[in-house]
């Protein structure tokens, strides 16, 4: 039997007060600044923009940045990607 990898890759924008529940982890963003703070089930990283970093399982790249006056203007851009196994079977 052989294992491979393939990805699933997620593109998402949304609001920094929202979480997203990505393949069964939470993940919440917020800005600071030109920087935006990721966490992956309590696990936390730092990232700049079109900068991408694994964190806990996930690999996530942020594209773009909208930090307006007020959080309920911004906005993040973010691609996820996870890797699952792939099994084949003998024949």
């Amino acid at each position: 039997m052989r294992s491979d990898t393939a990805s699933k890759k997620n593109r998402y924008e949304f609001n920094p007060i929202n979480k997203i529940d990505f393949d069964g982890k939470i993940i919440s963003f917020s800005i600071r600044g030109d920087k935006v703070v990721v966490d992956v089930d309590g696990k936390k990283l730092t990232l700049t923009l079109d900068n991408s970093k694994e964190i806990n399982g996930v690999e996530v790249e942020v594209f773009d940045i909208f930090d307006e006056e007020g959080t309920e203007y911004d906005s993040i851009s973010v691609l996820l990607e996870t890797a699952d196994p792939i099994r084949e079977g003998s024949d």
